[in-house]
């Protein structure tokens, strides 16, 4: 049996002159311990994402207790323009493409060269086939932060907005019940019909 759950936490201060996402979340399709998982983020970021930038995205920064499948991809984004790659930059307005670092469990949102991406909601949408696999350790929450930089790197460099959200990996719930049957009956009468043969009115 799989479940669906999404936690968030009041945001403090993750890093020094940085400015704070919000509503930052993390839902996933199954939340069992080592079964693959889709992962839709959802944050707002306040600061604009300057040309060359990047919103990085890494699954339990430190430990990596994710599996981060060669097939992760990112399948859908709000608030940005998705593009294949580099080379499918056309210079239009907020064009991103993705781009993962298996090493340390990050997916990528690579600003195209020329472009910004404005302040507001944004939606990421992460799957595949596996895709990223849940940590083994049930009954735990594990860290996934969220960070837009001025520059594209796998460490805390140059970051423009930051905030963490966590994800809860738990092991399937057996629920039972019962329930009372109730049961509902309506008897109507006709103008006219036969009892034994005899014609009888109401």
């Amino acid at each position: 049996m799989s479940s669906l759950l999404t936690w968030s936490i009041p945001l403090g201060v993750f890093t020094a002159n940085a400015a704070q996402l919000t509503s930052v979340s993390d839902t996933l399709t199954d939340s069992r311990p080592s079964t693959a998982s889709d992962h839709a983020l959802a944050f707002t970021t306040v600061s604009t994402v300057p040309a060359g930038g990047d919103i990085k995205i890494s699954f339990d920064p430190g430990t990596q207790a994710f599996g981060f499948g060669a097939t992760a991809t990112v399948s859908a984004v709000t608030g940005a323009t998705q593009v294949a790659n580099l080379a499918a930059c056309t210079g239009a307005a907020s064009e991103v493409y993705a781009s993962a670092s298996h090493e340390f469990d990050t997916m990528h949102l690579i600003l195209c060269p020329t472009d910004t991406v404005s302040a507001g909601a944004k939606t990421v949408s992460i799957d595949g086939t596996p895709g990223i696999t849940n940590p083994v350790t049930s009954n735990a929450s594990y860290k996934v932060k969220v960070q837009t930089s001025s520059t594209v790197n796998d460490n805390n460099s140059a970051v423009v907005d930051s905030a963490d959200t966590f994800v809860a990996i738990v092991d399937p719930v057996v629920m039972s019940a019962t329930v009372n049957a109730s049961f509902t009956f309506t008897v109507a009468g006709d103008d006219a019909g036969t009892i034994f043969s005899q014609p009888c009115d109401d």
